[in-house]
């Protein structure tokens, strides 16, 4: 059942955090008997996200579909193997595949694997890719 408190009860910091620990969903906050906030732990917030980012793929991924932007997966498997291209391009302003992180770190890592092949390794991450990557954090 969703937990409906008044503004005022935001004096008690830690006893909310508590609430929103122990609930595991959000609490409403009104001010002056409407709806003002709402609260929730660093999880479930993170939990909720991952699932719209889930939904949001799956609506793209539905349209692109609808559209015929489609491949044969046994060639794009091939060609992906192919080159040492990442399947994803990364969002030129947020470094990463659709704000999702562990893409962004694997096309570094991939990056990084092609440069030591080529012999033009790099030891760590370069600088401006180290900002791009702290800014995803």
């Amino acid at each position: 059942m969703p937990q409906i408190i008044p503004i005022k009860d935001l004096k008690n910091t830690s006893e909310i955090s508590d609430m929103c620990h122990k609930m595991e969903e959000p609490i409403y906050v009104t001010k002056n008997g409407y709806g003002d906030m709402v609260i929730m732990s660093m999880e479930s917030y993170e939990t909720m996200m991952g699932k719209f980012n889930l939904y949001r793929d799956i609506e793209i991924s539905e349209k692109q579909i609808e559209a015929g932007q489609v491949k044969d997966a046994k060639a794009a498997l091939v060609s992906q193997k192919s080159s040492n291209v990442h399947p994803y391009p990364l969002s030129p302003e947020l470094g990463t595949v659709n704000g999702s992180f562990p893409f962004a770190c694997d096309a570094l890592m991939q990056k990084q694997g092609h440069e030591e092949e080529t012999g033009q390794a790099n030891k760590g991450v370069s600088g401006r890719d180290k900002e791009r990557i702290e800014g995803d954090l």
